[in-house]
């Protein structure tokens, strides 16, 4: 009798009828509480979501097969402690399931603040498993020194994890099936909440790009444009559960290891080799944010790989590090189109929207995603943006604090906070949004150019400066935070430095306005009027209807003598219909226009 109900709960398992394995495995339990029947009623207990269930009862356990199972719950319950004791609860050389538990113990690290000890953890979980890509995601979210300590395998070996019982270490012996052969594996992501959303525990390298968590495109209020497009899909893969006649052995319990299916052939290894590596190479790229160069390793792809929703995702990410918006909503909607119900990075699409001033798309995205899982942190930051693009930011406010409350790790969440609450002039509320951002994810720059930009408020340049420079550190490559650290300069009045942080900015993209505007100013107040109106001439080329860029002209020209080219590029300042405050400031200069220098007293 046990064997054939222990066959019928794994049937229904398999089935999804969580429910009536569940009460199929407490009579189980409740006729023979082995080790093997508890392990199974425990799996039965998380698939019903009920996690706090299944640690009392696996209590005690000393399989490695229930020690994983009782550390997955204790991870799902967020009890940290709890959940590594139970890992290491018979040494590092008995860590259970081989590379999926030093992955568990790796984000047990990262969420305890453990960096090193996580990048440690998760590169012992690649040796042993190489095709653990959640590990070599969260390995590439802790940096490049992480990545560079812990001389990560680029090359893809087909390495067996060691068998369950077997000490980590040692060398594997091949088996089939899932971790626990003959039991069903609980879903990595069905009933489980994700404690950090940046890198979601589903295993895609689109999740791990877009919620890290983020990262990229952090509503930094600037805009400059570069870049062009490419993608890698998720292969969710649902192992069906064992039937009764299929379990035999042990009581009607697989603990045994089965002998797997050898590699047929060398070329099927280079295959999946030349699958894996331009994702594993886009993925380290983009942790440097080098979003060029991961953009031309994922065109490395076959076109049905390029053509899934995880690889659009990526792309998107790309564009967005890019600051190139409007490809960025290609790759985004393309990704839509091809799964329309994934809303993992589609809080991204909605900054992007943000940026493109699209309201309408931005409306309609917010409904479909609070209509397909209002559960979601993601569908909240995405209904959040969209009552901060109509500048309703107690809403917004509301909003992102919900989705903070669904995925308190999530650093996107918080940053999209502190931008909210700092639209609204609420400085301390912002900083500490900003705060709770960086403690999630210490390398989320967003979250330190908000930062500097509540110091500048305070007019504390200085502070303002060092936050800028310490974002630019973790991605040097951004114009935008180039550009800031530039602005904070001429503030101090280190017009010099200031110029030199401009330029780079201008350099790295040539087509950020903000970059030129401010290098034409502090050149402006280095007398070398010339090179300004330079500056402000190629600007004239990307934005052509800015009307201060035609007034800062107008007055370049009064200074250098040229009273009608001054007059002209006033009246086009004009024409263009500024704001109420620059048009009289516009009409003001006018007036003035014949005055000599000495007696208007003004300052570029």
């Amino acid at each position: 009798m046990e064997e054939y109900l222990a066959g019928c709960i794994r049937s229904s398992l398999s089935l999804g009828l969580y429910e009536n394995a569940r009460f199929l495995g407490e009579r189980l339990v409740a006729a023979c509480a082995s080790e093997q029947n508890k392990y199974l009623l425990a799996t039965c207990y998380r698939h019903c979501n009920q996690g706090f269930r299944a640690v009392p009862l696996l209590q005690g356990s000393s399989s490695q097969h229930c020690r994983y199972l009782a550390a997955l719950c204790c991870l799902d319950l967020r009890q940290l402690k709890e959940a590594e004791q139970l890992l290491l609860q018979q040494g590092e050389s008995q860590v259970p399931a081989g590379g999926a538990g030093w992955y568990l113990l790796g984000r047990i690290s990262r969420l305890t603040g453990a960096t090193s000890r996580a990048a440690e953890c998760y590169v012992r979980a690649l040796r042993l498993e190489p095709m653990l890509w959640v590990a070599f995601a969260e390995l590439c979210m802790l940096g490049p020194s992480a990545l560079a300590a812990g001389h990560t395998p680029h090359m893809l070996t087909f390495v067996t994890p060691s068998p369950l019982g077997a000490p980590a270490a040692a060398p594997a012996k091949p088996h089939k099936g899932g971790l626990f052969p003959g039991f069903p594996d609980p879903p990595a992501g069905s009933r489980t909440p994700t404690l950090g959303r940046k890198v979601p525990a589903g295993g895609t390298a689109a999740a791990a790009g877009a919620a890290a968590g983020g990262g990229a495109g952090g509503r930094g209020r600037k805009t400059a444009k570069a870049g062009r497009l490419f993608a890698i899909e998720q292969t969710a893969t649902a192992g069906a559960g064992a039937t009764p006649s299929a379990t035999a052995g042990q009581g009607g319990h697989a603990w045994q290891q089965e002998q797997a299916v050898p590699l047929k052939s060398h070329q099927q290894q280079e295959q999946l080799a030349s699958l894996l590596l331009p994702l594993r190479r886009a993925l380290h790229l983009l942790s440097q944010y080098k979003a060029r160069e991961a953009l031309g390793a994922l065109a490395q792809l076959p076109p049905a790989q390029l053509g899934s929703a995880g690889v659009l995702l990526l792309i998107g990410r790309c564009q967005c590090e890019l600051v190139d918006y409007a490809r960025a909503a290609e790759a985004f909607e393309a990704a839509r189109a091809a799964d329309p119900f994934n809303l993992e990075g589609m809080e991204l699409y909605s900054t992007v929207l943000w940026h493109l001033k699209r309201d309408v798309e931005l409306a309609h995205l917010a409904q479909h995603a609070l209509a397909v899982d209002r559960m979601a942190p993601e569908a909240w930051c995405i209904a959040g943006n969209c009552f901060s693009l109509q500048r309703e930011h107690e809403s917004a406010v509301r909003l992102f604090q919900r989705a903070l409350q669904l995925a308190p790790h999530m650093a996107y969440a918080a940053t999209l906070l502190g931008h909210e609450h700092l639209a609204g002039e609420d400085l301390a509320a912002a900083a500490t949004a900003y705060q709770h951002a960086l403690r999630c994810d210490p390398r989320h720059y967003n979250a330190l150019y908000g930062l500097g930009q509540i110091c500048l408020k305070q007019e504390k340049a200085a502070e303002a400066l060092a936050y800028y420079q310490q974002a630019a550190r973790i991605n040097p490559g951004s114009s935008v935070l180039r550009c800031c650290c530039g602005s904070a300069l001429r503030k101090m009045n280190h017009l010099a430095e200031a110029l030199r942080q401009l330029k780079c900015a201008i350099a790295i993209d040539g087509r950020n306005p903000l970059a030129r505007f401010e290098a034409a100013g502090v050149l402006a107040a280095m007398d070398r009027h010339q090179e300004a109106l330079a500056e402000l001439q190629a600007l004239q080329e990307i934005v052509p209807r800015e009307s201060s860029v035609h007034f800062m002209m107008g007055r370049l020209h009064k200074r250098l003598g040229q009273p009608d080219r001054a007059l002209a590029c006033f009246n086009t300042a004009l024409d263009l219909k500024p704001a109420a405050a620059d048009r009289a400031a516009i009409k003001a200069a006018i007036d003035k226009v014949c005055m000599a220098e000495d007696e208007e007293d003004e300052e570029l």
